[in-house]
């Protein structure tokens, strides 16, 4: 086979997974394996695939997704169809074509290759049910991953902290008026008391009552000055 024949069936996207498919010599063992396996008539080949998958398996290989680039679980086994995929597509489709090219010369077509086409039919629809069996378990897995960190506890989080302590709003506020003379800017906006206590809600992430408690100084907390004056000496070096 030649890439080159696929590119008129097949998105471009997948040309450099089908080149891989068809010539990475790491998969050689997988592909002799699965040219055995097509030689089989219908039936004996449906009895034989999973052995033939389990032996694909054994082999130590490597691929990534054509779409996400990650590597695949279960390589020898995802190499295996796709290589079965694009054998039994191109037979389908070389064998639709020599259909129509007896049909326009008004040529019968040897019961044969009626048959072989038949149960090449039938093994590529097989095929594609195992390669949607294998999609199928990776969107399962992806969804099983994300319930289970959706049921993970939130990792505690180090915002607002100083030595390992959590600074309330008047120390952070504190802070900002020390380093960003954030009160006297606010102050002189020439805008409503509202809209400044709204401005400073906003800067610290709390609500209004906060912020005017804060610009009135009857915020009900106390600040920590052996806390936050070093990191604000550090801070106007």
């Amino acid at each position: 086979m030649n890439i080159d024949w696929f590119k008129n069936h097949y998105e471009e996207i997948y040309f450099p997974f089908i080149n891989e498919i068809l010539y990475n010599e790491n998969f050689i063992p997988i592909r002799l394996n699965a040219d055995e396996l097509l030689k089989f008539n219908e039936e004996d080949f449906c009895l034989k695939i999973d052995y033939a998958i389990a032996k694909s398996n054994i082999w130590p290989v490597e691929i990534h997704d054509p779409v996400t680039n990650n590597l695949i679980d279960d390589a020898g086994e995802y190499v295996f169809l796709n290589y079965l995929d694009l054998q039994c597509s191109r037979s389908h489709l070389i064998l639709e074509d020599f259909f129509e090219h007896r049909d326009t010369q008004n040529r019968s077509t040897p019961n044969r290759y009626d048959t072989f086409n038949e149960e090449n039919l039938v093994k590529w629809q097989l095929v594609r049910i195992k390669l949607k069996r294998i999609s199928y378990q990776k969107e399962l897995s992806l969804l099983k991953n994300s319930i289970q960190d959706l049921r993970k506890p939130p990792k505690s989080s180090e915002k607002n902290t100083l030595k390992g302590k959590k600074l309330n709003l008047l120390e952070r506020f504190e802070i900002a008026k020390q380093i960003l003379n954030i009160e006297t800017q606010i102050r002189k906006l020439d805008i409503s008391e509202a809209e400044k206590c709204k401005l400073l809600s906003i800067i610290l992430d709390c609500n209004t009552t906060n912020a005017r408690h804060i610009l009135n100084g009857k915020y009900p907390g106390k600040i920590r000055y052996d806390l936050i004056s070093e990191y604000i000496s550090e801070i106007m070096k």
